[in-house]
């Protein structure tokens, strides 16, 4: 199989036009990425910052929820099923207290696994400084 110096460098010619258009449609999806995350429309943007928070939430049966909620600074404990949501409490100050505002605050069974190992090998864990 010959190859001449023009079919080689059309094919050169179309690879770079091939690259390059990958290019332009990577650039193009890392824009559309910013501008919804910058709308707020990704999870954990404006959804986080409203006056609806959920604190926490248990599976405790199949499609069967209980979650605790914060709504316009109330703590509410609510049932959640495939057809209802009810409400089980109203949490007071000091139930409130005790959650977590937020569940990145609690460490991830990877992060507390990956901070021990660097506590033992002698270097500084995560969040020290």
């Amino acid at each position: 199989m010959n190859l001449s110096l023009a079919d080689t460098s059309s094919l050169a010619v179309a690879t770079v036009k091939v690259f390059g258009a990958l290019l332009v449609v990577v650039g193009l999806m890392l824009l559309v990425l910013y501008l919804i995350k910058r709308a707020g429309l990704a999870s954990g943007g404006a959804a986080g910052r409203g006056a609806i928070s959920v604190l926490e939430t248990r599976l405790i049966a199949p499609k069967k929820y209980i979650a605790v909620v914060e709504v316009a600074g109330r703590c509410l404990a609510v049932g959640i099923t495939d057809n209802a949501i009810t409400l089980l409490a109203e949490l007071g100050a000091e139930e409130k207290a005790n959650l977590p505002r937020n569940r990145r605050e609690k460490a991830s069974p990877f992060a507390a696994l990956l901070n021990r190992r660097l506590a033992a090998s002698g270097a500084e864990p995560e969040g020290r400084s």
